[in-house]
């Protein structure tokens, strides 16, 4: 999913994705609250802190840079890549919780298919609460696109949320609980929900 250079100005659902990823309201419009909030996105990054939606800030909300340029974005997002926007943008806010067996939940913890859960609910989309339900659920897919899922072991024995650049969200056993890491070896396949 592509996003051209934003700023001040700018309208469209291309804004829209950038106001979920940075917690903002979704109007579309980028004002003076998203310029705000890009600015402190750009700072927990590590980027240089100018509040514009360029190719660097794009890649690390998760979106590719499209290099045309213009003050009114003609982007259109279909209903699979606002589904998508939606699922990443919770993965990432509900990163960092730790590891529990069983644990569905940021505050108590979460096993790998309670992260996956929590995320799609938080994301407004019903999904079993297990690996292989989820894995029954989900349509085959060869070529996964960010936000699909990610099994490994058929029935599934663990789940996680692909990021796209051969990354996923998960949680595991970790002592760093849910992250974003490398995808590992295994017998992985990918499934699309909706």
């Amino acid at each position: 999913m592509s996003v051209p250079k934003l700023r001040r100005g700018s309208r469209g659902s291309a804004v829209r994705r950038v106001q979920r990823v940075v917690g903002v309201y979704a109007d579309g419009v980028f004002g003076p609250r998203t310029h705000r909030a890009v600015k402190r996105f750009q700072g927990r990054k590590g980027l240089y802190r100018d509040g514009i939606v360029g190719p660097r800030t794009a890649r690390a909300m998760g979106f590719t840079y499209s290099s045309r340029s213009s003050s009114r974005s003609s982007y259109s997002a279909s209903r699979g890549s606002a589904r998508s926007s939606r699922v990443l943008y919770h993965a990432r806010r509900n990163l960092g919780a730790r590891y529990r067996w069983a644990g569905s939940t940021y505050s108590g913890g979460f096993d790998c298919s309670g992260y996956v859960y929590r995320v799609f609910r938080n994301a407004g989309i019903r999904i079993p609460r297990t690996a292989s339900g989820m894995d029954r659920r989900a349509r085959r897919v060869y070529r996964p696109r960010p936000g699909d899922l990610v099994f490994y072991n058929y029935p599934a024995t663990h789940v996680g949320i692909y990021a796209g650049g051969g990354m996923m969200y998960d949680s595991g056993r970790s002592t760093r609980g849910s992250t974003k890491r490398r995808l590992f070896p295994g017998r992985v396949h990918y499934g699309r929900i909706g």
